[in-house]
C-alpha cells in the first residue's frame, strides 16, 4: 500500500508540474538544425531566446522555419531549459525591432528558362538563347524575346518558335584537331548576352563566370576542328579521347565492269569525331567480307579472300587495304567489316556496287 501511495504522490506532482507549465507563443527567428534548437521572440520582448527540439524528435518538421508561430514551454526537470512543442496560434509583436526576422536576399540565379538550344534547323557555329527570368543582388529581371535588330544574327531557317528565343549566339571558331574549349554564355542585369569563349587546351578549363552576372544554360564544350555546335556539345564534360568509332571508305564505290580494283581506307575516330592514333605500330586493324567476294589486300599481309589485316603505323590513325574484283559472272557486289579489337571491339562497315559489261548491278 506504501508503494502505490508514493506512485500516487509522484504522479500527482508530475501532473501539477506540468499543469503550470508556461506555454508561450514565439516566433521563429533562426534556426540552428545541427544543435537542434531554434532562436525565438516573445511577446513583450525583443530578445531571442534558444528553444530545443524536443529529444523524442527525429527530424525538424516541415512547419518549424523563420517567421512561424511556435509554442514553447520550460520542461520538467531540466532548469532553465526551454522547448519547442507545437505550432503556434498567433505571431506576437516585441515591444522593440522587427516584428519578423529579415527576409534572405536569394542567391544569384536563373529562376526560369533561360536555356541553351542548338541551332534546331541546320547548326552551325551558334547556340539559341530561350527567354526566361533571373535574379542578381535580389533583384528579379526578364530575359525578353529577341528583337528585329538581332535578325542578322537569329535567321528564319533556323527553327524554333520566335516568341521564345531571346537571342542567338555566335560561338567562336573551333580550335585545332586534338585540342577543345570550354565556353560560357551569361547575361547581367542590363539584359544584355555576353559570350566568354574559355581558353584552348589538350584538357581543357571552365572560363570563370564575370561578376555581377548569371550564367545561361551549361557550358559548351568545343572540340578541335569542330564546324557546328550540336545539342551534345552542350553541357558535355570533357574526357580523354579514346577509340570510340571505325569507318571503312571505298576510294571508288561503284565499280564498271573494267574497273578491277579500289582501295579502302578504315580511319579510327575518338568520340569527338576526330581521328585518333597511338604509338608503337599504331592501332591492328582487320578488314573481311561480310557479303560478297574477290580479294582484299594490305601491303603488311599479303592477300586473301577472306580475311586481313595491317598496322595504321605509329600515331597514325588510318590504314589502307585494297579490293580486288574477279571480273567474273559470279562476282558479287561486297560488303567489308573493318573491327579494331583493343581492351574492347569496334566495327565498322563499308560497301562496294560492282556491275556487269551491261552496266547492270551484280
Amino acid at each position: 500500500m506504501k508503494l502505490y501511495g508514493k506512485m500516487f504522490l509522484k504522479n500527482t506532482l508530475r501532473s501539477a508540474a506540468f499543469a503550470r507549465n508556461d506555454f508561450r507563443d514565439a516566433i521563429v527567428w533562426e534556426i540552428n538544425s545541427a544543435q537542434r534548437y531554434a532562436r525565438v521572440k516573445i511577446q513583450g520582448t525583443n530578445e531571442l531566446i534558444v528553444a530545443y527540439y524536443p529529444d523524442a524528435w527525429g527530424y525538424t518538421p516541415d512547419w518549424l522555419s523563420e517567421g512561424r508561430a511556435v509554442k514553447i514551454a520550460h520542461t520538467c526537470g531540466t532548469i532553465g531549459r526551454i522547448e519547442i512543442v507545437g505550432k503556434g496560434y498567433y505571431i506576437p509583436s516585441p515591444v522593440s525591432g522587427e516584428m519578423l526576422p529579415p527576409v534572405a536576399t536569394g542567391a544569384d540565379c536563373v529562376l526560369s528558362g533561360c536555356e541553351l538550344r542548338a541551332i534546331p534547323n541546320g547548326a552551325r557555329m551558334a547556340v539559341q538563347v530561350l527567354i526566361g527570368s533571373y535574379r542578381i543582388s535580389g533583384t528579379e529581371y526578364i530575359l525578353g524575346v529577341i528583337s528585329m535588330l538581332y535578325g542578322d544574327a537569329y535567321k528564319m531557317g533556323d527553327g524554333g518558335a520566335m516568341d521564345t528565343v531571346a537571342g542567338v549566339v555566335s560561338i567562336n571558331a573551333a580550335p585545332s584537331a586534338g585540342s577543345f574549349r570550354y565556353d560560357l554564355v551569361c547575361v547581367g542585369a542590363d539584359g544584355v548576352v555576353d559570350y566568354v569563349p574559355g581558353t584552348a587546351s589538350a584538357t581543357p578549363a571552365k572560363p570563370v563566370l564575370p561578376g555581377s552576372h548569371v550564367q545561361i544554360g551549361r557550358f559548351i564544350l568545343v572540340s578541335g576542328g569542330a564546324t557546328e555546335i550540336t545539342a551534345g556539345d552542350i553541357g558535355r564534360e570533357y574526357q580523354a579521347p579514346v577509340p570510340a568509332t571505325v569507318s571503312a571508305t571505298p576510294a571508288d564505290a561503284d565499280l564498271a565492269w573494267d574497273e578491277l580494283s579500289t582501295t579502302i581506307t578504315v580511319q579510327v575516330l575518338d568520340q569527338y569525331g576526330n581521328p585518333i592514333g597511338q604509338g608503337g605500330n599504331g592501332w591492328y586493324i582487320t578488314l573481311e567480307f561480310a557479303a560478297g567476294n574477290g580479294t582484299i589486300s594490305s601491303s603488311e599481309e599479303g592477300s586473301s579472300m577472306s580475311k586481313i589485316g595491317l598496322h595504321t603505323g605509329a600515331n597514325q590513325s588510318q590504314g589502307t587495304f585494297t579490293y580486288t574484283r574477279n571480273q567474273l559472272a559470279t562476282d558479287e557486289s561486297p560488303v567489308f567489316e573493318a573491327v579494331l579489337e583493343i581492351n574492347y571491339a569496334l566495327y565498322g562497315f563499308g560497301k562496294i556496287i560492282l556491275r556487269d559489261a551491261a552496266g547492270d548491278l551484280m
